[in-house]
């Protein structure tokens, strides 16, 4: 006997709902002025007799994209990568886009619309606290000096300029201490990231081992390579005091425009990452 066909649902889109974010959802579209999170699609598939969603969720909200892992159950791998973020964006505290940072690669003195720029807390104990705007999405208190553009015909767009997270109370000694076996690398020269998979890869000029708690051997150039959600459930709570700039050129590409960012962040410790030499 033939296996009667599922119906499946291609493609959906969560987020959530910000007036300033989503300035483009008008009184038309007034259903639409809400989060939209996965208990949503499982009460609308229902609805509409669907048996599943495909696997490659596509989400606007905190998460980055799932890929392949969404094949096992699309909700939970979606909640749990939602909690996951949630708590460890949490444990590396305030997260702020500053770009009155004029030492920093992505600092400007007024935006391209011709607006001072103001620092926003972009995220709050893992939750997202406000959002970046230029004229046409600004709320009341108006435009946050985002608006930004890679070149005088290009229309301005709502970016971000140099991404400061807050420093914790940990020296590199007690760092190094709590690593006992690893890596120390102190900058990270570039990067990709494949967004359908998770996967990405981090490019550092040198490293230097730590045994049993101690600085050992230098080694030369490679990468870290891994996936975000786990990743970022492998970040310790442990969050170093020093923070650090990045002195390398940041560019930032959306809708074919390229902007230059920076930005600077304290130490953390990340288990289970590869090591690659270049």
């Amino acid at each position: 006997m033939t296996p009667a066909a599922k119906r499946i649902d291609a493609h959906q889109h969560f987020w959530r709902y910000t007036a300033a974010e989503y300035g483009w959802i008008d009184g038309a579209m007034a259903p639409l002025r809400r989060d939209y999170v996965p208990a949503d699609l499982r009460h609308e598939m229902a609805r509409a007799a669907f048996d599943a969603p495909a696997p490659d969720i596509a989400t606007t909200a905190e998460v980055p994209s799932i890929g392949h892992d969404a094949i096992l159950d699309p909700f939970s791998v979606y909640e749990k990568g939602e909690a996951i973020l949630r708590q460890e964006l949490s444990a590396l505290g305030a997260w702020h886009h500053d770009p009155t940072r004029l030492d920093l690669f992505g600092g400007y003195e007024r935006d391209d619309e011709g607006t001072r720029p103001r620092m926003v807390r972009l995220l709050d104990a893992g939750r997202l606290a406000a959002s970046l705007t230029d004229r046409a999405h600004a709320d009341a208190r108006g435009s946050s000096g985002h608006g930004r553009r890679a070149g005088p015909a290009d229309a301005p767009l709502p970016r971000g300029s140099n991404t400061v997270v807050s420093a914790g109370a940990a020296t590199s000694e007690e760092l190094i201490r709590r690593l006992g076996n690893g890596l120390w690398i102190e900058e990270i020269g570039s990067g990709t990231v494949e967004l359908s998979s998770g996967r990405f890869r981090l490019a550092f000029p040198r490293g230097r081992r730590v045994r049993r708690g101690r600085f050992a051997d230098e080694i030369g150039a490679g990468f870290l390579a891994g996936e975000i959600l786990p990743a970022l459930s492998a970040v310790e709570p442990m969050i170093g005091r020093d923070v650090r700039a990045c002195r390398s050129l940041g560019w930032c590409s959306r809708a074919g425009q390229v902007v230059p960012v920076g930005g600077e962040a304290p130490d953390v410790i990340v288990r289970r990452l590869s090591v690659r030499d270049r």
